[in-house]
This record gives C-alpha cells, sequence and structure tokens, in this order.
C-alpha cells in the first residue's frame, strides 16, 4: 500500500538518526539502571519525604523510590516526556511543514496519491519510530535486573512494569499526534511554537493542578498528562483508574488522527 511504502522510505532516509537516537535513549536506561541501589534509595526516600508537595507533584505526589519498579518511575517515566516526548513533538510538528515549504510535496502529491493516505503514511513513520524506541528502552529496562548484580530479578513486578510501557507507548501518542495535528495547520516556526505550547499547558495543568484554587482544580481533566499515571502500577502495584486512562489518552490520538487528515485534505496546496 501507499501509506506503508511513504513510512518505509521516511524510515530508511532518516533511519541512521533514528537508530541512533534509539540506541543511546536506551543504553542511558541501561546505564541509569545501574545507578539503583536498594539499601541507598531505601535511605533517600525517607529523606525525600520531606521535600515539598510541589517537588512530589512532578511524579504522582509521593516519592517514592525504595523498589526497582518506584525507582523507574520516578527516573524514568515521569520525565519521559523530556527523554522522548520532546522529541516526537520536534519531529512531528516539521514533518509536514517541510514537505510543503521545500517544495517536496508536489512531487508525492501530483502522483496518484490521495491525501489521507499521504497524512497516514507520514504519521505511520512516527508511530514505527516510537515503537521501536520505547521497545529497546523497555528491552533495556528488562534486562538490566538479570545483569546488573546489585538488582534481584525476584524483587521486580515485570507485569506491572510491562503495563507501564504500554501505557508509555499510548502517552507519547498522544504527544505525537499533537505536534502532527500542528503541522498540517502551520508553517514550521509556528507548528512547532504551537506544540510546546501545548505541551507546557497540559504538563502544567496535569502535574500542578493541587497548586490552583480548588474551584479551578478540575481542569486537570483536560490534561493528557494527567492520565499518564505510573504512580499507583507501579509503586502500589493497582490497576485502579487504567481502563479510563487508556481509553482516555487512545481517544484522543484517535481524535487527533481523524483531525490531521480532514485538515490536510482540505489544505489548498497548489500541486
Amino acid at each position: 500500500m501507499k501509506i506503508f511504502q511513504i513510512a518505509k522510505n521516511d524510515i530508511i532516509g532518516n533511519k541512521m538518526g533514528i537508530l541512533i537516537y534509539s540506541g543511546l535513549i536506551s543504553l542511558f536506561f541501561f546505564w541509569f539502571s545501574s545507578v539503583y541501589d536498594p539499601e541507598l534509595f531505601a535511605d533517600l526516600e525517607e529523606f525525600y519525604q520531606n521535600f515539598p508537595d510541589t517537588i512530589k507533584s512532578l511524579i504522582g505526589g509521593q516519592l517514592s523510590i525504595g523498589d526497582y519498579n518506584s525507582f523507574m518511575n520516578v527516573y524514568l517515566f515521569s520525565f519521559a516526556w523530556m527523554y522522548m516526548g520532546l522529541y516526537f513533538i520536534l519531529k512531528t510538528s516539521q514533518d509536514i511543514p517541510t514537505e510543503i515549504e521545500e517544495k517536496t510535496i508536489d512531487i508525492v502529491l501530483s502522483k496518484p496519491m490521495k491525501r489521507w493516505e499521504f497524512v497516514l503514511g507520514k504519521l505511520l513513520r512516527h508511530i514505527i519510530v516510537l515503537l521501536f524506541l520505547t521497545g529497546l528502552v523497555t528491552v533495556s529496562v528488562f534486562l538490566a535486573p538479570f545483569v546488573l548484580p546489585q538488582t534481584n530479578p525476584g524483587n521486580v513486578n515485570f507485569e506491572t512494569l510491562s503495563i507501564a510501557f504500554t501505557l508509555l507507548s499510548l502517552h507519547l501518542l498522544t504527544l505525537l499526534t499533537t505536534g502532527f495535528v500542528f503541522s498540517t495547520l502551520f508553517n514550521r516556526k509556528k507548528a512547532l511554537a504551537y506544540s510546546f505550547g501545548a505541551l507546557i499547558f497540559f504538563y502544567a495543568i496535569g502535574q500542578f493542578y493541587g497548586l490552583f484554587p480548588e474551584f479551578m482544580e478540575g481542569i486537570k481533566y483536560f490534561s493528557i498528562f494527567y492520565y499518564f499515571d505510573t504512580y499507583e502500577l507501579l509503586v502500589n502495584a493497582s490497576l485502579e483508574g487504567l481502563g479510563l486512562n487508556i481509553v482516555v489518552l487512545s481517544v484522543y490520538s484517535i481524535v487527533l488522527i481523524i483531525l490531521s487528515i480532514e485538515i490536510f485534505r482540505r489544505k489548498n496546496i497548489p500541486v
């Protein structure tokens, strides 16, 4: 299909950058896993309880790093938007505007290809990279307890860790589609500015809603970050609210994908 051909060509054209970035991120988390020391972090956990609520809100309201899963919750999942999300925001927001401004889109759309195929092909490329990246990170995080001496694999809850990585993929997909929908609307500079603006807005209301007046705390429900909750999952091994989080993140991404297709279909691009 043309959709897969577009995705394939884009991935091949950027394969070195994708491999280098994905490899570095996965190696970083494998190395970071070596930092974990059960005894040391059990002591630090008690010390961290004295931290301000503002800091605690960044990682789910409480600081818990006494076991491997909790450690990953704080240092990987809570800041995944920074390690990986920014990359996808940057890439997706610049994709279609670059094609338009460099006139390479003229060649593509002059072929017997529908616009929705072009949009889905571009989007599929980013989704494949996302799955490849999270897959490598998952392997490195799962492998570390078996290779590094200070972590006992028997003390790691791989089931909840697997679910957390699934939720992470959905979370990154929401960031990806946010950047992508702006790429169908604006030029490169505006698309990037609006994408980062949306990221900051969602992050602020999803993480710091407790600092707002009580009557405004309901604003948290409008943030995609609010539905990326790995604290209950990794720290308490609780699946409470997981189904709702998955549904909300999935529906958000699907709506933005449909919106991206419709916007680009109506976009005036002389070919």
